[in-house]
C-alpha cells in the first residue's frame, strides 16, 4: 500500500516489532487476535486474555499456532521478585564488567 493512501478492510501492515495489523470495520487489529476470534468464535476479552504464537514465530499465522491463555495476575509479590531478579542480573554483569576492566589496567601496568 504506498504512503499517504487511506487503507481499505484487509489490508495488512506488518510493524517495525514483527507483528502484523489488518484494517477491519472497528479499525486497525492484530492479525492474530483477529484469527483467534474467529477460531474461537467469540470476541476476546482482553482484559484477562492474551493470544500468543505456539512457535513463537510472528508471521505463522495458522489458526493452529495461535492459542488464547490467560494474563497471569501481577501481585506485588510477583513484582517484587521481577524486579529484585533484574536487580541481580545488572549486579553480575556490573562485577562482569569490572572484572574486565581490572584485568586491562594489569595487562596495561
Amino acid at each position: 500500500m504506498p504512503r499517504g493512501c487511506p487503507a481499505k478492510v484487509g489490508d495488512e501492515t506488518v510493524a517495525q516489532n514483527g507483528y502484523t495489523w489488518v484494517r477491519t470495520l472497528q479499525g486497525q487489529r492484530y492479525k492474530h487476535h483477529v484469527i483467534a476470534e474467529k477460531k474461537l468464535r467469540r470476541k476476546l476479552d482482553l482484559s484477562v486474555e492474551r493470544v500468543i504464537f505456539i512457535d513463537q514465530n510472528r508471521r505463522n499465522f495458522d489458526p493452529d499456532n495461535i492459542d488464547v491463555v490467560l494474563k497471569r495476575k501481577q501481585t506485588p509479590e510477583t513484582r517484587r521478585a521481577r524486579l529484585e531478579a533484574k536487580r541481580d542480573d545488572a549486579l553480575a554483569k556490573a562485577a562482569d564488567i569490572q572484572e574486565q576492566i581490572d584485568a586491562l589496567c594489569d595487562e596495561a601496568s
